[in-house]
């Protein structure tokens, strides 16, 4: 199951940012999941909870949201959302298109406290 190895990958981003100031603890992280990305949302939330768990994160709030795919037409520019399987231009039906968004995971934000 890759999503825990996503997970593990969010996990170090939020760690190295909690390590900047001793006492920060985690408050909120949003995460988003491309839609062409193959993961499972609720699969990453439940890999993302047990690593809380054991990073000690707390009551930190998870948001895992689903980002669209978009792609562009490299004949004639126009932007377009792809449908599943085809990724022919919807204005002109040219086939030289681009995917600009929908199939990476990031951390998105995050929110800590100050430590005090």
């Amino acid at each position: 199951m890759h999503e825990m190895s996503l997970a593990t990958g969010v996990a170090e981003l939020v760690e190295a940012e909690l390590a900047k100031a001793a006492g920060r603890r985690l408050l909120r992280l949003a995460v988003r999941v491309g839609t062409l990305a193959g993961v499972e949302i609720e699969a990453l939330r439940g890999c993302l909870e047990i690593i809380a768990e054991t990073a000690n994160w707390g009551t930190a709030e998870l948001l895992i949201e689903p980002e669209p795919a978009a792609a562009a037409c490299l004949d004639c520019g126009a932007e377009f959302a792809p449908r599943p399987a085809d990724f022919r231009c919807t204005a002109c039906g040219s086939g030289h298109t681009e995917l600009r968004r929908g199939q990476q995971v990031y951390v998105d934000w995050l929110e800590v406290d100050d430590g005090d």
